[in-house]
């Protein structure tokens, strides 16, 4: 009896430790984001990365960042273990690297703007029109706008 025991407990024991890693494996996904088209090929790409509307788009209330030089007119990053749900992108083209949007006399941007779903509206977008489902590995594609 005890026999059977201990090797039920160890059946059961190895069945879930080989479980929870594959649900560990399963649970998180990435997002590869591509810029094409860039307009000067100097200065920085600052890829955001959102998965709350509250402060969206100010990059001050981002989930992640990553940041890349501007070596060539398309450029792609990968965010990588990610938890599913919901996010949305923004990217800005920091043409001088000063780590803030340039803007005109009035306000109006005047370096290369992108947003998730390519979203165009006056003025910031939302998060709603910016957001997308994330579940599984996903590829997007993102115009700068100038």
């Amino acid at each position: 009896m005890r026999l059977f025991l201990l090797l039920f407990l160890s059946v059961f024991i190895s069945i879930s430790i080989f479980s929870d890693e594959n649900t560990k494996e399963d649970d998180t996904v990435s997002l590869s984001v591509t810029v094409k088209k860039i307009k000067k090929i100097e200065g920085m790409l600052v890829f955001n990365l959102f998965n709350k509307s509250k402060g969206f788009p100010k990059s001050k209330n981002k989930y992640k960042t990553i940041k890349i030089k501007v070596t060539a007119k398309t450029m792609s990053i990968t965010f990588k273990n990610l938890k599913k749900g919901k996010y949305a992108v923004t990217i800005h083209h920091d043409e001088d690297s000063n780590a803030k949007v340039n803007t005109n006399f009035i306000g109006i941007p005047n370096e290369g703007l992108g947003v998730s779903n390519n979203t165009s509206s006056f003025g910031p977008p939302s998060f709603e029109d910016a957001v997308f489902n994330l579940e599984k590995d996903l590829s997007i594609v993102i115009k700068v706008k100038y």
